[in-house]
């Protein structure tokens, strides 16, 4: 065990310096670096769009990615040295022995449907009478899934038997659009989505809640100046939420 503790930390010592090398070496032709970012869907329209300005803004040259996805699979890219920090959420019982967490903030969720679904303004719709529709819901383990579940629980009603699953923010707005199906979503995707008279809201309260985003790096990696830039700049973009 100690001979693969060992083995891991110099493959993250090698990354590291590598890493390190690489943007020496940028810098030197006068470029800036390279920065991965992930993101969830529900901040990259907005929040991240606004952190990608700031950055260009201050640093033009920076090379920025961006990686979106649901939380738990960035949180595994993170690991996995595929990004170099994440806006994302920790899901309940996942590993943060490794992982710094800076809040940003959380998000109120909503039923999300087409501008002119034929519940949007039926008074006083339940869970009971969206069961015969087709629901978009994310893979497990996402948030929004244990989200999902909890709210037919709660209204002691069976899971609507007519799924389909994905985490694609995209192909989730297109379907919306495109049929009577319903899903669950951070209100600020929704509000994004309905300016563009792509999506609306069903007047249910959502009790649940989803836990607080935030910032999240390893700790054990070294920052390299693009990284610091970024950092930088999502704090600043995160007091403004």
């Amino acid at each position: 065990m100690l001979g693969e503790a060992a083995i891991q930390y110099a493959n993250t010592v090698f990354a590291d310096l590598q890493a390190l090398h690489t943007d020496l070496k940028i810098l030197k032709g006068g470029g800036m670096g390279n920065i991965r970012i992930g993101c969830m869907p529900s901040q990259a329209n907005s929040f991240l769009a606004r952190v990608i300005s700031r950055l260009k803004q201050e640093a033009p040259r920076i090379n920025i990615a961006v990686i979106e996805d649901t939380s738990d699979n960035l949180l595994k890219q993170l690991e996995n040295d595929q990004i170099d920090l994440t806006i994302a959420r920790i899901p309940q019982g996942w590993p943060q022995e490794n992982l710094v967490f800076e809040e940003l903030g959380d998000e109120k969720i909503e039923l999300a449907v087409r501008a002119d679904h034929p519940m949007k303004n039926v008074p006083e719709v339940s869970f009971r009478d969206l069961l015969d529709f087709t629901w978009i819901v994310q893979p497990e383990p996402a948030p929004l899934r244990a989200i999902y579940n909890q709210c037919f629980r709660e209204a002691q009603l069976p899971l609507p038997r007519s799924n389909v699953e994905t985490a694609s923010t995209l192909l989730t707005a297109s379907l919306l659009q495109s049929s009577d199906t319903i899903t669950l979503l951070p209100n600020s995707l929704i509000l994004f989505y309905a300016q563009l008279g792509l999506m609306s809201r069903l007047a249910i309260t959502i009790r649940a809640r989803l836990s607080l985003f935030g910032l999240i790096y390893r700790q054990d990696r070294i920052a390299t100046p693009p990284v610091e830039l970024a950092k930088v700049a999502l704090r600043t973009e995160g007091l403004l939420i």
